[in-house]
């Protein structure tokens, strides 16, 4: 998978990009699920994804959304 991102000087609103301590990608966490450290992260999710096909249908049948959006309905 290939993920495009940008760096805003105020990313108030967007999904943040959550990297580990080797600057790899862990997450996105959307503002309202963000943690105060999380919401600091000036990475932010363009929505651009790259995947091989064969990979990414087998993984969405896995998927379940888990955030305040959703659960919040």
């Amino acid at each position: 998978m290939f993920l495009l991102s940008v760096r805003l000087e105020n990313p108030t609103g967007y999904g943040r990009i959550v990297r580990d301590e080797n600057d790899q990608f862990l997450k996105i966490v959307e503002q309202k699920d963000g943690s105060p450290g999380e919401l600091e992260v000036k990475e932010i999710n363009s929505g651009i994804y790259c995947f091989d096909a064969r990979k990414l249908f087998a993984a969405l049948e896995r998927v379940k959304p888990s955030n305040s959006k959703v659960n919040s309905t």
